[in-house]
């Protein structure tokens, strides 16, 4: 199809892919989308997911990127990173049954984040049934130098929500400051003022610097740059 498409086609796609990026709302693959529904299909709703529709879209997205406007395969798809590794993990049980193990426990080298969620699967094992869940400290190293202390709030085995997975509980604790707007609860909150000021609430907890290094940690343990 990329062959068959005219000088005034092309001339349009680019104009049209151009516009959807300036708008600043869309991304590289969207903005492609936007043009080739625009041009080749006329703007015909009915071919928007629709075989005819992929085909257009694949015919702007080949001559955008041949003719140069895509420059890269960067600005379709962001770099994969490995996620930021565990160099070590400590943790320490602080409730729990009187015959508990409230010793700090460390483990270190490749396999330190999956030797520290199965001890926290271990403590689960024997925390609050019904409700209810055992306080335990977790101090994390990541190979780039960067410690992390926290505590998890560790239920019974099985229980939804359970505070057992290393990775999950830092990436959910720094989403949850940097985007409150995105949490749940608070995007169902009625009233439009109150989700306003839960929302400036959370966000002023952190200065613009910890932000900042909260996000980037984030993008590492991601695996996003």
């Amino acid at each position: 199809m990329y062959a068959k498409l005219t000088q005034d086609q092309k001339h349009a796609l680019l104009v049209e892919y151009r516009r959807a990026r300036e708008l600043g709302a869309c991304d590289v693959l969207h903005a492609v989308a936007i043009a080739a529904h625009s041009v080749l299909n006329r703007g015909n709703v009915r071919t928007l997911n629709s075989g005819k529709g992929a085909d257009a879209q694949a015919a702007a997205l080949f001559f955008l990127v041949f003719s140069g406007e895509i420059k890269a395969v960067d600005e379709l798809w962001p770099k994969r990173l490995l996620p930021l590794a565990m160099t070590e993990v400590r943790i320490r049980r602080g409730e729990g049954p009187n015959t508990s193990d409230f010793s700090w426990h460390t483990f270190k080298g490749a396999n330190a984040e999956e030797d520290g969620n199965a001890y926290l699967r271990y403590i689960a094992q024997t925390a609050p049934q019904g409700g209810g869940y055992d306080k335990t400290d977790v101090e994390i190293t990541f190979e780039n130098g960067r410690e992390w202390e926290a505590r998890f709030d560790v239920k019974y085995t099985g229980e939804p929500d359970n505070d057992t997975d290393l990775r999950q509980h830092v990436r959910d604790f720094l989403y949850f400051h940097l985007n409150p707007q995105d949490i749940p609860w608070v995007r169902d909150l009625r009233d439009p003022r109150e989700r306003e000021e839960r929302v400036a609430s959370i966000k002023a907890c952190w200065n613009q610097e910890t932000r900042d290094e909260a996000q980037t940690l984030l993008n590492l343990i991601e695996g996003r740059r």
